[in-house]
């Protein structure tokens, strides 16, 4: 493989929101450990899951799988190679077109430059805004009809996206605490 590839790959680790590609793109329902830790029902079609065997970590500054299950493991690439039975190439091509990341090693270079020493921040926030859009959903199944909920799903969710914008930690879980608060 050429340099090129690996750039791109390491780029795609510390890019890709892989909880987010599993739950908007493959409606996988993510549970929560702690910071930075979920676990899940095996997503592959061949595993008939019974119980949450699929752990996903954020480590080393990108999001990596494993499935005690399957026995196999590795980043957003290898998930998407064996999820959608296509070659390794094919998956990076796939995810860079996704989550528009560019093939340009220049560019990848740079781009790895501009997040170094943020990415941990941003995880922390995309992490509390998943999180803050998980609740907020529940909260619109569990209670559709009550006015005041609606309203604080609203004002969550906004204030939520602003927070997301800037990168503002302190904000989302101050936002975090309010709708505890709120809800209890």
């Amino acid at each position: 493989m050429s340099m090129k590839y690996y750039q791109i790959r390491k780029l795609i680790f510390s890019q890709a929101d892989f909880p987010a590609f599993l739950e908007q793109e493959i409606g996988v329902k993510l549970i929560r450990l702690e910071e930075g830790k979920y676990k899940c029902r095996c997503p592959f079609p061949f595993h008939r899951d019974l119980k949450p065997s699929f752990s996903v970590d954020y480590v080393d500054g990108g999001w990596k799988w494993y499935c005690y299950g399957c026995a196999e493991g590795g980043m957003i690439v290898e998930f998407v190679e064996k999820y959608y039975s296509i070659s390794c190439e094919e998956a990076v091509e796939k995810i860079c077109s996704m989550f528009n990341i560019s093939d340009d090693p220049q560019s990848c270079i740079e781009a790895m430059k501009r997040t170094e020493g943020t990415k941990s921040q941003r995880k922390e926030v995309e992490t509390e805004h998943i999180l803050l859009s998980q609740t907020c959903r529940n909260l619109l199944r569990d209670y559709p009809d009550d006015k005041d909920t609606v309203k604080l799903v609203k004002h969550i969710y906004e204030s939520a996206n602003e927070a997301l914008s800037s990168w503002n930690l302190e904000k989302m879980k101050n936002l975090r605490i309010e709708i505890k608060k709120a809800i209890t």
